[in-house]
């Protein structure tokens, strides 16, 4: 119907994997997606597109985990989504990193590995892009406890706040 909007949940890949083509069967004017809480890397490409009269997701909503056991975002997780939305003239909305706030890559801020802050797994932790936590690993970032409102949803400068027309 030209009036339906209709999502599913998506926490990582086995999720959209499952949740993604049984939404493609209902016949709606807007598809979504609500990709939150943001647990592992999620590949969309090929599901996604901005076209409404076609059989694809029109719109991503990416946020991190929020609560008392909140588990952390990692932000490259949520670049992938964004740059996979871009790509596809798919609206992107950034609602929140959750309790936990990005605040050092490794990789960026300390090429040589000598200045990684100290952790003690409650308030600041490090997380790779495997989802594993501590220092070693892939585009490793350390995160800070801070809460969902102090964390904000600022992505690389910018908040993404795009809606389908």
């Amino acid at each position: 119907p030209a009036w339906v909007w209709i999502g599913t949940t998506v926490e990582d890949q086995e999720h959209a994997d499952k949740r993604i083509p049984e939404l493609l069967k209902v016949p709606a004017k807007v598809r979504f997606l609500s990709v939150e809480p943001l647990l592992w890397k999620v590949d969309l490409r090929g599901v996604i597109s901005a076209n409404e009269s076609d059989s694809h997701v029109h719109w991503v909503i990416v946020g991190g985990e929020s609560g008392k056991n909140a588990r952390p975002t990692h932000p490259d997780w949520v670049r992938s989504i964004r740059d996979q939305c871009v790509a596809a003239g798919v609206p992107f909305f950034f609602k929140q990193w959750g309790e936990w706030l990005p605040f050092y890559d490794r990789d960026v801020d300390d090429p040589d590995w000598r200045n990684v802050p100290k952790t003690d797994g409650r308030k600041t932790i490090r997380v790779n892009l495997a989802g594993g936590q501590g220092f070693h690993g892939e585009r490793v970032v350390c995160s800070r406890k801070v809460g969902k409102k102090n964390a904000g949803r600022v992505l690389d400068g910018r908040t993404w706040n795009e809606v389908p027309r």
